[in-house]
Parts: structure tokens; C-alpha cells; sequence
């Protein structure tokens, strides 16, 4: 009988120790697949950094071009605008050439006694004409701004 007390209590102790060193293992294999989802977070992190990094760079890159676009298209509205502004120069200048070669027509028809009236009216005319060149310089100096 105390042989069978001596083998039970070995064998007790037997389970106790396998039971021990399964719970080890389990113990052991549950702090592996901590790390391991530690890992995998960290990865995941880094992962998502780096692509929020890659849309800011293309955010960025899209601003700089939509930026440059609108640059461009002011520099273009600016030359049209300017290319205006000296066509109506160039319509006014016209315009007054007509009117004085009319002016001119008109006194020529009416022969040397209207002289007088021609120099008056011619100089009007030439008047008009450089404060027609000063508005449009004018014009031309706030389109360049």
C-alpha cells in the first residue's frame, strides 16, 4: 500500500509538473503573439504614415500646379488686356487722324479766311488726342501692376 501511495504521489507530482510546463508553453506562446501583433500595429502605423505622407505630397504638388495655372492665366489676361488697352490707343490715335483730316477738308473747302478756326480746332484736337495717350498709359501702367 505504501508503494501505491509512493507511485500515486509520483504521479501527482508528474502532472502537476507537465501541467506546469504546458501552461509555460501557453504562457510562452501568448507573449509571442503579443510581440507579434505589436509588430504588426507598428507596421501598421508606419504604413498609414507613410501613405498620409503621400497624399500631402500630392496635395501639395496639385496646389503648386493649380497655383501655376492661375499664375499664367494672369500673366495671359494681363498681355490681352495690355494688347486692348494699345488697340484702343491705336483706335483713338485713328479716330483723331479722321477728324483732323476732316477738319482739315472741311477748312480747305472753306479756303484762307478760316485759318484762325482751323488752328483752334486742330489744336483741341491735338489736345483730346494726349489726354486720350495719358488715360491709356494710364490704363496700360495698372494692367502691368
Amino acid at each position: 500500500a505504501a508503494a501505491i501511495v509512493v507511485i500515486a504521489v509520483a504521479h501527482e507530482r508528474a502532472l502537476v509538473a507537465e501541467r506546469e510546463a504546458h501552461r509555460r508553453e501557453r504562457e510562452a506562446h501568448r507573449r509571442a503573439l503579443d510581440e507579434l501583433a505589436a509588430q504588426m500595429r507598428a507596421e501598421q502605423q508606419v504604413a498609414i504614415v507613410q501613405m498620409a505622407r503621400g497624399f500631402e505630397v500630392d496635395f501639395q504638388t496639385q496646389i503648386a500646379r493649380h497655383r501655376d495655372a492661375e499664375k499664367a492665366a494672369m500673366v495671359d489676361a494681363r498681355k490681352a488686356a495690355t494688347e486692348v488697352a494699345r488697340l484702343r490707343v491705336d483706335l483713338k490715335d485713328a479716330h483723331a487722324q479722321l477728324v483732323a483730316l476732316s477738319v482739315r477738308l472741311s477748312f480747305a473747302e472753306k479756303g484762307a479766311r478760316a485759318q484762325p478756326e482751323f488752328d483752334a480746332v486742330t489744336r483741341a484736337e491735338r489736345a483730346r488726342t494726349s489726354a486720350g495717350w495719358a488715360h491709356a498709359a494710364c490704363g496700360m501702367s495698372e494692367l502691368a501692376k
